[in-house]
């Protein structure tokens, strides 16, 4: 306790810093936006940045409870992890995971019943994970990408029972799309601290991206003034190529700082698509998307995101 006192403010905002892997954090808002737009949601600026938050609060309670479950293994393997070198106490993150659950579930609720519904499922998902799925070599990517694709399903609930047949459509296919995504990524981070010849999952990387940037272009293409928004279409490319670069990338020998930086860079891609979404339907809100990838690249150069 004595060190933690003797800890400067800014000492403090690094180690929940590291704890909550910054350069993801500015992943985590925009997935149940990106859901509510392709269901078809009508603008409400309100009920939006509710969805934002609570997303922003269901990610960052994930990320707390992992490093608790993990506790003893970090002791041993990263005792430089803010928990084990015990620049935060565990009373501490115990409180802030409470504090994470309790905002995420009420905003939900604010956004919808069902939306609340939503949030439940994602935050029993996320718990499933970090502590029952993790040794899994299947049952853990496919959780965390399960948890991935429920917090996309969130903003979809709050327009929910009004979702007509086509977005619903092409919001199972973006669904489809972001799983395989994600458990590629998830597959290929897997054994991170060893050089492997190649890295399994890596052929779900474009697999993944052009199903979900596919959807994404489909709904695009059905908006008003469609052709007013290329950079939309442009960021979706990116998006796509960046996913096969990575694919290729995969094939090789890596080793495990290089293949974390890759992995981070892959995680902080999600924000061109889910910028692509929110720009031609809220274009302020589709700017500060994208402002948040550049800042997520500075903020990795300080913060751990793997």
């Amino acid at each position: 306790m004595d060190e933690q006192n003797e800890m400067t403010l800014t000492q403090k905002i690094g180690a929940w810093g590291r704890l909550l892997r910054l350069p993801n954090l500015f992943t985590a808002p925009w997935d149940p936006l990106c859901g509510f737009l392709i269901a078809g949601g009508m603008l409400n600026t309100e009920k939006t940045i509710y969805l934002a938050v609570a997303a922003f609060c269901a990610y960052a309670f994930g990320l707390v409870t992992n490093d608790i479950a993990d506790l003893k293994i970090d002791k041993e393997q990263r005792p430089e992890r803010p928990l084990p070198s015990g620049e935060i106490s565990m009373k501490a993150a115990t409180i802030g995971a409470l504090v994470f659950c309790v905002v995420a579930l009420e905003l939900a609720s604010f956004a919808g019943n069902y939306t609340c519904f939503g949030m439940m499922m994602l935050l029993v998902a996320i718990l499933l994970y970090n502590y029952c799925g993790r040794k899994h070599a299947l049952l853990s990517p496919a959780l965390m990408a399960l948890c991935r694709v429920l917090s996309f399903g969130v903003g979809m609930l709050a327009v929910y029972p009004e979702i007509a047949r086509e977005n619903g459509i092409l919001c199972a296919l973006f669904e489809a799309g972001y799983f395989l995504f994600i458990l590629g990524i998830s597959l290929a981070a897997r054994r991170e601290t060893e050089a492997l010849d190649s890295r399994p999952g890596r052929f779900l990387l474009p697999v993944g991206a052009f199903l979900a940037g596919g959807a994404a272009a489909a709904w695009i293409a059905s908006l008003p003034f469609r052709w007013t928004h290329p950079e939309a279409y442009a960021l979706l490319l990116l998006f796509f190529v960046s996913a096969l670069l990575c694919a290729y990338a995969f094939g090789k020998p890596l080793e495990p700082s290089a293949l974390q930086k890759k992995i981070g860079f892959l995680i902080r891609t999600l924000i061109l698509m889910q910028s692509a979404v929110i720009l031609p339907v809220l274009p302020v809100s589709g700017i500060i998307v994208i402002c948040c990838f550049p800042a997520a690249v500075l903020a990795s150069r300080k913060f751990y995101g793997s």
